[in-house]
């Protein structure tokens, strides 16, 4: 072949070229799409890749979000630059809000507590400033009145551009402060009850010797809550005389013998004593050391309870004793004012009172007089002024304690005196309210010179016990002492009873003056009866003889004058003869021994004789041995009857008839005279004296007449009462 042309070669060349570099292309376009398949691969797994972060972002927010609400906390941030809050879900229902609800700081406070509120702003205004970290609690109210307790904790973060950001936590506390307060309650409550049941706990680990107080057992051993509790302290407070037996039965526990059970005395600084007793139980600690956990209690009240009531039974041994001593003194005391005086000198001994004072109700509406008192160890009655009736204190106004005392027989008062000013306070209790009694004793002027008189003595206390009888208060007694004491209530007990017997003695003493008085009286009347039966009768009898005489005189008749002048002369020593007997022995005895007929029959002569009048005596049935004062009573009955016929009847004839009949004797006494009208008042005692003297011999007196029907005398008397 020839050789080509220049074109073609040109042109073949091109060609070559190009294959050349459509090759390359080829193989860059190649090179190209493996790498663009590479970067496809590369974007596809690091797509996945993203794929699985997000998905664990998302399983990790979901857990951090389960994590928050399990653990009642959320988170909260504050961007410092544009003041915005966020905070998660957990945080929004933490404060009761909707989960994605946007914070802000007005939502964060309308939940705060009232009282927290202040600080609170404080806090979220200092945390917008940035700069700083939190760690604080706080409370919310919620909507339906309940509360939470929050804790709060955040720092001050920066990121790598310089920007700061407060990131933090917050905590809802509340259940941990419900667990707290309940613990605390518990042990508020354990600390009170063993406060009220004198009780303190301990624990003691014998290999170490350390020992746990609670703060009672500090309280009962006189220790202040700061010191370390040790064994020393223990035997610092025991008593000297107990500290060998506290010494001997802790040596015993610590040798795991058995428990404690025991009893010891402290003796404290300022040398008061307590009684305690010690019970604990053995048991062992986890590293298998003994140690012994139990109780120590304050015993001294039950000691000193049981001391007092070994002193009330010898009290009131005593007191038994005063009544005992107080009866026998009523058995063998004669006189009644000697038994009242020595029943107030029980009082005031028993009691240690200085002297007292015994007051009565009178029939006078809110009256009150002095019935009798007892100082200087004698009875004082009281005097005329002293006895005036007064108005009982309190009894007007209402006196709150004083009308207590009168309306309450089981009540009791307390009253002190002051001087300088006077003035009396009562109360019912010792550590009771106290009224002023001033005031209420002025109404009346015997008490009220009293007070000042006792006030003067320096008496400063008074009990005031009421009197009963019949279940109601009639008076009360004033009780003093030279200072203000207190009374158990078995001592006040006992003083009812001592002051219930003064009130018996004084009704005794009372009742016997009373019936002194009516023997008195009795006595008088029979004196009276007497001497107008003896005396005036046989006067009565002189002077009819000597009128007769003097009649007997002017007609000159000398022997009928002799006659009549020797009647009244024999009725004169008759009737000197019963005045002698009646002075001497203060009971005439007309009749003597066996000659009760003879006397009536010697009686009625003796009257009769000179008169116009026949007088005669009977006797019916079996005669029997009367009492001497029934022989004399019917004697002057008989005596009586005979001179009123001879004075007033204008008689002719008078018949006295004594009857024995099987159970009673009857005096019949009849006149024929001209009689009167037992309707009409009469004067004279002759009536009066026969129906005493009948009533004194419990029988009956009967009485019949009528003008000009004569008179009739009738006594009847049981022989069963002579």
């Amino acid at each position: 072949m020839g050789p080509k042309s220049p074109a073609l070669a040109e042109r073949g060349s091109l060609a070559t070229g190009a294959n050349v570099t459509l090759s390359h292309l080829k193989e860059e376009l190649a090179r190209k799409d493996e790498e663009l398949k590479a970067v496809k691969d590369a974007l596809a797994e690091q797509q996945q890749n993203l794929q699985f972060v997000i998905s664990e972002l998302r399983r990790n927010k979901e857990h951090l979000a389960e994590s928050q609400r399990l653990g009642r906390m959320g988170s909260v941030g504050v961007d410092v630059s544009t003041k915005r809050v966020y905070w998660s879900d957990e945080a929004a229902r933490i404060y009761g809000y909707p989960p994605g609800t946007e914070p802000t700081p007005e939502l964060i406070l309308q939940r705060s507590h009232p009282d927290d509120v202040d600080r609170l702003r404080i806090v979220l205004e200092q945390a917008v400033l940035g700069g700083r970290d939190f760690d604080w609690e706080h409370r919310l109210l919620m909507p339906d009145g309940s509360i939470k307790y929050l804790h709060d904790v955040a720092r001050c973060v920066k990121d790598q551009a310089g920007r700061e950001e407060i990131v933090g936590a917050i905590m809802d506390i509340t259940p941990h402060k419900r667990a707290e307060e309940a613990v605390l309650r518990s042990e508020a409550y354990l600390a009170e009850a063993q406060r009220l049941s004198r009780t303190g706990s301990f624990g003691w680990n014998v290999a170490t010797g350390e020992l746990v107080w609670s703060a009672e057992t500090f309280r009962i051993l006189g220790y202040n809550l700061e010191l370390k509790p040790s064994l020393d302290l223990v035997f610092e407070r025991v008593h000297p005389e107990d500290r060998a037996l506290v010494k001997r039965v802790l040596d015993d526990a610590a040798g795991g013998v058995s428990d404690l059970d025991f009893e010891h005395r402290l003796l404290l600084p300022n040398r008061a004593v307590k009684y305690l007793h010690v019970l604990a139980t053995l048991t062992k600690t986890e590293t298998g050391t003994l140690q012994f956990v139990g109780a120590v209690t304050d015993i001294t009240e039950r000691k000193q309870t049981a001391e007092a009531l070994r002193a009330s039974q010898h009290l009131a041994r005593g007191q038994l004793d005063a009544l005992v001593d107080t009866l026998a003194v009523l058995a063998r005391e004669p006189k009644p004012i000697k038994f009242l005086e020595h029943v107030y000198h029980i009082i005031c001994e028993q009691l240690g009172a200085v002297g007292l004072v015994g007051w009565e109700t009178s029939s006078h509406a809110g009256g009150i007089k002095q019935i009798a008192s007892y100082e200087s160890d004698r009875l004082h009655l009281p005097t005329q002024e002293e006895m005036q009736v007064g108005n009982a204190p309190g009894a007007s106004e209402g006196h709150p304690v004083w009308k207590e005392l009168w309306a309450n027989p089981e009540a009791c008062a307390y009253s002190r005196i002051t001087v300088n000013p006077l003035g009396a306070q009562i109360a019912l209790l010792p550590d009771g309210a106290w009224h002023d009694s001033l005031h209420a004793l002025a109404g009346n002027p015997v008490m009220e010179r009293r007070l000042e008189r006792r006030a003067a003595a320096g008496i400063r206390g008074t009990l005031i016990v009421p009197s009963v009888i019949g279940g109601k208060v009639n008076g009360c007694y004033f009780i003093s002492f030279n200072q203000h004491r207190q009374f158990r209530q078995e001592e006040l007990g006992l003083t009812r009873a001592m002051v219930h017997l003064a009130t018996l003695a004084h009704q005794l003493y009372r009742l016997l003056e009373q019936s002194r008085e009516a023997a008195v009286v009795s006595e008088r009347n029979r004196l009276a009866r007497d001497i107008h039966d003896t005396l005036a009768q046989g006067f009565t009898g002189v002077i009819m003889q000597l009128e007769a005489a003097k009649d007997a005189m002017q007609r000159e008749e000398w022997s009928v004058v002799n006659e009549h002048v020797g009647r009244a002369e024999m009725q004169a020593r008759a009737s000197l003869g019963d005045a002698r007997r009646s002075v001497v022995a203060l009971r005439p005895h007309s009749v003597r021994e066996g000659q009760f007929r003879n006397a009536l029959k010697d009686l009625m002569r003796r009257l009769a004789d000179g008169s116009r009048v026949q007088a005669t005596f009977l006797v019916e049935g079996e005669e029997r041995q009367l009492t001497q004062e029934w022989e004399d009573n019917l004697l002057r009955i008989a005596q009586e009857a005979l001179n009123n016929t001879l004075k007033y009847a204008n008689a002719r004839t008078f018949r006295a008839t004594l009857k024995y009949l099987l159970d009673r004797i009857e005096f019949h006494l009849v006149d024929d005279g001209q009689g009167f009208d037992i309707s009409e008042p009469h004067d004279g005692f002759g009536l009066v004296g026969m129906r005493e003297r009948v009533n004194g011999m419990n029988g009956r007196f009967g009485l019949q007449s009528a003008p000009g029907q004569g008179t009739e005398i009738r006594v009847m008397l049981d022989l069963r009462s002579s």
